[in-house]
């Protein structure tokens, strides 16, 4: 398929979930492992990490790390 912006705003949710807990969202040993916490949303949300990120923002990254982009906003 073709990229589309909304890949462009899961990188940057990725980028900035790690920014605010130094930790990658989605981890594992191999590529398949990541690709797999990828599809099943398998991540520990910013604020569990870090409790001073606020509510909003938190809501705003679980919203746009979802792998379907249906479910993500379309714009930033």
């Amino acid at each position: 398929g073709t990229l589309e912006p909304g890949a462009d705003l899961w990188a940057a949710a990725v980028l900035l979930y790690e920014l605010l807990t130094l930790t990658r969202p989605f981890d594992g040993p191999d590529a398949e492992s990541v690709l797999r916490a990828v599809r099943k949303r398998k991540f520990t949300p910013a604020r569990k990490l870090r409790p001073d990120v606020p509510a909003a923002l938190d809501r705003v990254l679980v919203q746009a790390l979802d792998p379907r982009p249906h479910q993500r906003r379309a714009a930033a």
